[in-house]
C-alpha cells in the first residue's frame, strides 16, 4: 500500500516545497514482504484496514492516518509542516482551495485514529501537533504566521473569529484575533489581490477601526524574517492595551 510522503502527495496535502517534489515511492508491506529497489522506501508494519482508502486507483493511508504516520522523525517534515497538514484537515468550511474537498473532519476524528494507532515511534511528535493544531483554519500560511507569533512569545491566537460590535451585533470574521488587546491579525496572500477580495478587506478594515480594532497584516516576506516587522506593532499594541 502507498503511505507516508507518497499518501500525502495522493491526498494533496500541502507539504513543503522538497516534499511535494520528492520521487520516491512509500510504501508500506506486510512483516513478511520487502522490497527493496532504488527510488522505494518500504516500512513493514500493520496497518488496520479502517485506515485504508482507494485514491487514484491505489490503495493507500486515509489522509488523517497519512498526517500521524509523517510524525516518525525519518520523514523529514518539521513540526510546523505536520501542524499545517492537520489544520489542512479541519479547514473553514467557505475557505476554498485548502484543505481537502471530500474531508471536513473535526478536532475529536484526528485524535480518534491517533488514540486508535496505540503507541508508535512518532507519538511524542504526534501529541504536540495535537496540542498546536486547530480547526477552521483557511490556508498553512496562516497556520505558520499563528506558529510564529507562539514561536516568538505571544499567546496563540484565536483562529477565524467572529468579532461583535459592543451591543453583541457580528461583524467581520477575521483570521486571528488578540481578544484581549483587540488586535485582528490577517495574512495577506493572492487571492487579496482581486477586486472582490480587496473591497471586502476594506469594508473589514473600516469595520475594525470604528470599533477600536488594530488590524496587523502579514505577508510571505513577514514570514520569511520571522515577522520581525511585525512583532514590533503587536507588541506595541499589547504595551498600550495593557
Amino acid at each position: 500500500m502507498v503511505t507516508d510522503l507518497s499518501a500525502a502527495q495522493l491526498h494533496g496535502l500541502p507539504l513543503p516545497r522538497w516534499a511535494e517534489q520528492s520521487t520516491d515511492l512509500h510504501l508500506t508491506t506486510s512483516l513478511a514482504h520487502r522490497v527493496d529497489r532504488p527510488g522505494v522506501v518500504t516500512r513493514r508494519r500493520t496497518v488496520d484496514p479502517s485506515h485504508l482508502v482507494i485514491r487514484h486507483g491505489l490503495r493507500c493511508t486515509s489522509p488523517i492516518r497519512t498526517l500521524w504516520d509523517l510524525c516518525v522523525p525519518t520523514s523529514g517534515l518539521s513540526l510546523e509542516d505536520l501542524v499545517v497538514i492537520a489544520d489542512s484537515l479541519m479547514p473553514q468550511e467557505w475557505v476554498e482551495g485548502f484543505g481537502l474537498a471530500e474531508v471536513r473532519v473535526e478536532r475529536r476524528d484526528l485524535i480518534a485514529v491517533l488514540e486508535q494507532i496505540g503507541r508508535f515511534r512518532g507519538i511524542r511528535r504526534a501529541r504536540e501537533v495535537v496540542e498546536l493544531m486547530r480547526e477552521a483554519v483557511g490556508s498553512p500560511q496562516e497556520t505558520r504566521t499563528r506558529l510564529a507569533l507562539v514561536d516568538a512569545g505571544l499567546p496563540a491566537p484565536e483562529v477565524a473569529v467572529v468579532l461583535k460590535d459592543d451591543h453583541g451585533r457580528a461583524g467581520p470574521t477575521v483570521d486571528l484575533a488578540y481578544r484581549r488587546w483587540k488586535i485582528v491579525i490577517q495574512y495577506e496572500g493572492k487571492h487579496h489581490r482581486t477586486k472582490e477580495q480587496q473591497e471586502r478587506d476594506v469594508a473589514r478594515d473600516r469595520w475594525c477601526e470604528l470599533h477600536g480594532w488594530r488590524v496587523v497584516k502579514v505577508t510571505a516576506a513577514d514570514l520569511r524574517n520571522g515577522l520581525e516587522n511585525v512583532l514590533p506593532v503587536i507588541r506595541a499594541r499589547v504595551a498600550e492595551m495593557s
